[in-house]
């Protein structure tokens, strides 16, 4: 039984001391109600019921692998919040690629997605939730001119999202091993949640076409602090 259904089953008046707070704030409706199918919503200008159907409604893409489209369509069926949703992102939406750095069975790069992450809110003209970009600037189009980016930028890609990619070395061959990564991450997220702390983003997973290693598209922030997640794998 999810945490909104407590609701519906009168026992908002009974809330014990095995619920979070943030699971307590869903109870309590401290979030509001959904405007339009009235249950609690489960964080600010986040309806779980509601965005569980619409990303069931385009489900029509596909990573290649089953068992990665089961774990990514299970996160938006069931996401709280939009920290717990993570996304196939097709490679040919990652520009400007650099390699960053090294760790002991990952190389990391940044990048630019294009599509950008998704935000909080419904966007009712698009018919889609509301996606982060930002202006690229001259910089940007600058390392698109250096020989050793891949995928550069093209002249008519005026707007993105900057990302780093974790390339799992030999992950076409140990997809287990990729997948228990992401469930353990998963995890760690509705654990974070739960307890009010804060995290590194990952927003997705990608697949590089030449190797079809498997890459994990993360926040973009300094190197000491993401480091720890780059050595761990």
């Amino acid at each position: 039984m999810y945490v909104y259904d407590l609701y519906n089953s009168n026992l908002l008046k009974n809330i014990s001391n095995e619920y979070s707070e943030y699971e307590k704030n869903i109870i309590n409706q401290t979030y509001g109600l959904c405007s339009d199918c009235k249950e609690p919503k489960t964080f600010w200008g986040w309806c779980k019921s509601c965005n569980s159907k619409r990303f069931q409604m385009a489900f029509q893409w596909t990573s290649g692998n089953g068992i990665i489209d089961k774990i990514i369509k299970d996160s938006q069926l069931t996401a709280r919040n939009k920290r717990e949703v993570i996304e196939w992102i097709p490679y040919d939406r990652l520009k400007n690629i650099q390699f960053h750095a090294r760790g002991g069975f990952s190389t990391v790069y940044l990048a630019i997605w294009l599509d950008g992450r998704i935000r909080t809110y419904w966007n009712n003209e698009t018919n889609q939730l509301d996606r982060k970009v930002f202006k690229l600037n001259e910089e940007d189009f600058k390392n698109a001119r250096n020989k050793e980016t891949r995928s550069p930028l093209q002249k008519n890609e005026k707007t993105g999202f900057h990302v780093v990619l974790k390339c799992l070395n030999n992950s076409s061959n140990d997809t287990e091993g990729f997948l228990n990564e992401w469930k353990n991450y998963l995890k760690f997220i509705y654990s974070t949640m739960n307890n009010n702390c804060d995290s590194i983003r990952l927003y997705g997973i990608t697949q590089d076409p030449v190797t079809l290693d498997y890459m994990i598209v993360m926040e973009y922030m300094s190197y000491d602090l993401y480091q720890p997640y780059i050595s761990a794998v």
